[in-house]
Order: C-alpha cells, then structure tokens, then sequence
C-alpha cells in the first residue's frame, strides 16, 4: 500500500507544480501548462478568445486543485480498499487522454500549433509512464492485502 501511497503523492506534487503555472504563470511551459500551444499566444490578440481561454485555464486548474487536495485527504485518511479504488479510479481518469486528449493533440501538432514539436510527444510519454506506474501501484496494492 505503501507504494500506491506514495505514487499517490508525487502524482499530487506534480499536479500542484502544474496548477501553480497555469493559475499564476500561464505563459511559462515547465509543467505542461497552455503556453506550449500557439493558440495561447494568437489568442491575446482577440480578447474575447483570450478571456474565455483564460476562463477555461483556470476552470481547468480549479478542478485539478479539487482533486489534489481531495487525495491528499484520502492519502491520510482512506482504508486500504478505498485507495485501491482511488488508484482504479486514476487509472481511468488518465487513461481518458489517450481517448479524447491525445488524437487532437496529434492533430494540432501535425498542423505546427505545439511548440516545440516534440512537446505532445514528451507529453504522451509522461502520461504512458504516470498510466503504467499507477497500474502496477495498483496490482501491488492488491497483492499486498492478500
């Protein structure tokens, strides 16, 4: 359990990492904020787009923060059986980039709207080893209330 725990934690520290950037830096791309799409920067130039992309950046790290902290709660707080269904649940929830997140970041660095080029490609690497450390969190987890 102790695994899954504190896979649990480095995922929380990253997204906190990345919830800063996009609520207080969005033009800076450490940690995989807006700023590596080009749209980001045309978008100042239309202020209603730059508002509602604004709105949506923020919308977005909100809902992350929602989740930070409740598994932070969770992390202290939650039987063994709960986290195991937490980090099932994760592994879906991750999981959904690749079905709805990942064709169009394809599409959109295909068309040259990701700076750099690679950035979608370290991206999707980055989510594949976050999907595959979680599984094995999981399965370990599993195996240790046996």
């Amino acid at each position: 359990m102790l695994f899954l725990k504190i896979f649990m934690g480095i995922f929380c520290i990253t997204e906190s990492l990345n919830i800063l950037e996009l609520y207080f830096e969005p033009d800076r791309d450490v940690f995989h904020g807006v700023s590596f799409f080009t749209g980001w920067e045309k978008s100042k130039e239309n202020e209603e787009c730059n508002l509602l992309l604004q709105y949506f950046v923020n919308w977005v790290a909100g809902v992350k923060l929602i989740v930070v902290l409740v598994l932070g709660v969770l992390i202290f707080m939650a039987s063994d059986r709960v986290l195991i269904g937490v980090g099932i649940v994760l592994v879906i929830a991750i999981a959904s980039f690749f079905w709805r997140m990942f064709p169009l970041l394809k599409e959109m660095t295909a068309k040259g709207y990701v700076i750099p080029k690679n950035r979608g490609e370290q991206l999707t690497w980055m989510l594949t080893g976050l999907e595959i450390g979680f599984a094995c969190a999981v399965v370990n987890a599993i195996l240790s209330l046996r």
